[in-house]
């Protein structure tokens, strides 16, 4: 394989990997906070669904702010 076909197959696994997060940011944009907190939940590792939940709030709320002050 030479570089141009490197190069080539790089940039089509660049652009699906970003395709992917697209699609998974836009799911998430259309969960509730508490949905995103039981879809990330795992037990016996991290934090509870409460406290995900929490977190995803903030981070939202964090979010809004900057948005408004731009």
């Amino acid at each position: 394989m030479n570089d141009i076909e490197r190069a080539t197959r790089r940039r089509a696994a660049v652009s699906a990997a970003a395709a992917a997060l697209v699609r998974d940011a836009a799911v998430c944009a259309r969960m509730t906070p508490r949905e995103q907190a039981e879809a990330a939940y795992r037990p016996w590792i991290g934090p509870s669904v409460d406290e995900l939940e929490q977190r995803i709030r903030a981070r939202r709320a964090r979010h809004g702010e900057r948005r408004l002050a731009a």
